[in-house]
């Protein structure tokens, strides 16, 4: 059954790497790659100082962990790394108290990536 569960998972990560995928470069210090990935965004929800609700939104990315490969071994999404897309650079965050990522299935094998903008070229 995992086997199953898990053959489905990587074909549907490709069909949406297909259909939805850009291509980025994912750095981290003088180490990086060059990957496919799918652009998302989150809402953030907050209080403010009068107690109103703050809605943000947050740049995510959904990455193929087998992709995800820094200097010849397998990564995860460490805070500080940065992604370039199409002149845009963003650089991984924790969200809240959780970590800068989440894994999208029970298989391990996507990843969403927490983001913000960090550069935009004009």
């Amino acid at each position: 059954m995992v086997s199953l569960l898990s053959n489905s998972v990587r074909l549907l990560a490709s069909t949406v790497k297909q259909a939805g995928g850009v291509d980025i470069r994912y750095l981290r210090g003088s180490s990086e790659v060059e990957l496919v990935a799918v652009p998302g965004q989150s809402d953030i929800e907050g209080m403010g100082i009068d107690n109103e609700a703050i809605v943000a939104k947050a740049d995510d990315w959904l990455i193929d962990a087998m992709d995800l490969w820094l200097d010849g071994l397998k990564s995860l999404p460490k805070r500080g790394d940065r992604i370039l897309h199409d002149g845009h650079e963003y650089e991984v965050v924790q969200r809240g108290e959780s970590a800068c990522y989440r894994w999208t299935d029970q298989t391990k094998q996507i990843l969403r990536v927490y983001t913000v903008e960090i550069y935009a070229s004009s």
